[in-house]
């Protein structure tokens, strides 16, 4: 074990090394793929390469007597991959049917093509030793230096050309129209685009095979989007996960046998992304939960003292100079008058009075009975004047109101230029006779 982890096995290290470039550049160019809505692009892509290396081989056969050629199977999946391409741009430009159609009718019809010529192959007397059939489930074991070599030297470039055209490729993603106001071809973007997706799955097929090659370069960029908010640091975390993936699929294939890599590194991808999908910083399950349960109890604390203005004579507190005083002239606030005020079961409010009394907003005088504390006065003043201050806004400026959501009167001070915060004011004054003052 600690043999296969150190990388000391020759073949593992062929492997390893060979899987983990493969892994950074499909991190990459997949986020790309993923933010344009293109995800399976690199599926048509990677299927339309099956009739090129069908031809390929029959092709050599025919001149050299013997098709089994790497470098000449790869040239002709390529040939076959930029075919499907130029197709796949062609019917996008001049026809009318959805993209998703296109690709659909692309990735169906030359994978029909490639099935058909490697049934034909399959049945011709040498077709049993052609060993085609690895570039559909992927055959990582059988890699050798030279392959190593390709795969390096192709993943290399193509990362390179990545970052060289990082700015330009971003750009388009997120707007055509500020691009080509800029002076790009948001199209020739495109094809750059598609031209290093055609590379790298053509050289990723031996690896993975085209069945799963879709996973290595979609499921890493869906995992990094759980994670990253800015395109930089996005196209950083799906090059980890990717490599990440290769590297511990590699290793498990090492580990196990007749564990096929391709599928064993696919796997871990998707071990990866659950991990992301249930803890991810930004889009994650548990932290989104987290976070709707935190705005839940904020929104019934806003409830609540929203509530207490009843009980409260606000106009008096804006001319009273001792709060103490202010606060023992009320009665206590019981579970059944807040009940009646919010129009909740009295559990219901207990939990919210018990949220309350925790954040030292209430002081509990007996089992159903609190009063406010300073800091819960502090909170009153601050949930009340929002509210004025959102009700008056809707009431000055009703054109305006489709721009606000349902946690805008939280911030509504926050959000508004001074100006119109003035014109409030003075709305408030001449209307209301006061304003809340903190």
């Amino acid at each position: 074990m600690i043999d296969i982890l150190l990388l000391r096995d020759y073949n593992t290290r062929i492997v390893v090394l060979g899987t983990l470039a493969l892994g950074i550049s499909c991190g990459v160019l997949g986020v790309f793929l993923l933010l344009r809505k293109r995800a399976l692009l690199g599926d048509a892509l990677s299927h339309a390469a099956l009739p090129g290396i069908g031809i390929a081989y029959l092709l050599m056969y025919s001149l050299w007597g013997t098709g089994r050629n790497l470098l000449g199977l790869l040239l002709g999946a390529a040939l076959s991959a930029f075919l499907a391409m130029g197709v796949l741009l062609l019917l996008r430009r001049y026809s009318k049917l959805k993209e998703d159609t296109i690709i659909a009718l692309v990735l169906s019809t030359f994978f029909g093509l490639g099935i058909v010529l490697l049934s034909i192959i399959q049945k011709s007397p040498q077709g049993h030793a052609a060993g085609l059939q690895n570039f559909i489930y992927g055959d990582t074991a059988s890699m050798i230096r030279a392959d190593l070599l390709l795969m390096s030297l192709v993943s290399l470039l193509l990362l390179l050309c990545s970052l060289a055209l990082f700015k330009e490729i971003g750009i388009v993603t997120f707007n055509q129209d500020y691009a080509a106001s800029l002076g790009y071809r948001p199209l020739y973007i495109d094809i750059a685009v598609i031209c290093m997706t055609v590379l790298l799955t053509v050289v990723g097929l031996q690896a993975v095979g085209l069945i799963l090659m879709i996973a290595l370069l979609i499921v890493p960029a869906v995992a990094a989007r759980f994670w990253a908010q800015n395109l930089r640091s996005m196209c950083r975390l799906a090059a980890l996960f990717g490599a990440l993936s290769c590297y511990c699929g590699a290793l498990l294939s090492a580990r196990i046998e007749e564990f096929p890599a391709g599928a064993a590194i696919v796997l871990a991808g998707g071990i990866i992304l659950i991990f992301s999908i249930l803890l991810g910083k930004e889009r994650g399950l548990m932290l989104g939960l987290l976070r709707n349960f935190r705005q839940h109890r904020e929104v019934m604390l806003h409830r609540l003292f929203l509530a207490l203005r009843y009980h409260y004579d606000l106009k008096r507190l804006s001319q009273s100079h001792n709060v103490a005083d202010y606060l023992t002239d009320y009665p206590h606030i019981t579970h059944h008058w807040l009940a009646n005020q919010m129009r909740l079961p009295e559990l219901g409010v207990a939990r919210i009075t018990s949220l309350a009394y925790r954040k030292q907003l209430l002081r509990r005088m007996d089992r159903k009975a609190y009063r406010l504390t300073t800091e819960g006065l502090t909170k009153m003043i601050e949930v009340v004047r929002n509210h004025q201050l959102y009700h008056a806004f809707i009431s000055l400026y009703p054109q305006r109101v489709p721009e606000l959501n349902h946690n805008d009167e939280f911030l509504i001070e926050k959000m508004l230029p001074p100006e119109e915060l003035q014109s409030i004011y003075q709305y408030l004054q001449r209307e209301e006779g006061y304003l809340l003052q903190f």
